[in-house]
């Protein structure tokens, strides 16, 4: 039997309860000028030329694109949802009235 956890509380997610999986994909893109278009294959192309380049490099391709998957718990997954880029929880300090 396959057992999950929260990746965010750690907390063990059981059977009964509902568990999340959220999935995060990155890609690099170059915005192009209305004077400039280039089509998707294109630019998948371009993409695979500048791979070939770097050989077995995986750094640049980290770069390029990422795709992460993530298993959370429903309270996790409402307070992601609330504030997806955590933009709300910097740090504030808070300094006295001396």
């Amino acid at each position: 039997m396959i057992h999950y956890s929260c990746d965010r509380c750690k907390r063990i997610i059981n059977d009964q309860e509902v568990r999340y999986v959220l999935k995060l994909e990155a890609r690099a893109t170059i915005d192009h000028s209305d004077s400039f278009e280039i089509d998707d294959s294109e630019q998948l192309e371009a993409i695979y030329e500048t791979l070939e380049r770097f050989g077995e490099d995986d750094s640049i391709v980290d770069e390029i694109f990422q795709k992460r998957n993530f298993d959370v718990c429903s309270n996790c997954f409402h307070e992601i949802m609330k504030d997806p880029l955590n933009v709300n929880s910097r740090l504030q300090l808070g300094f006295s009235q001396n």
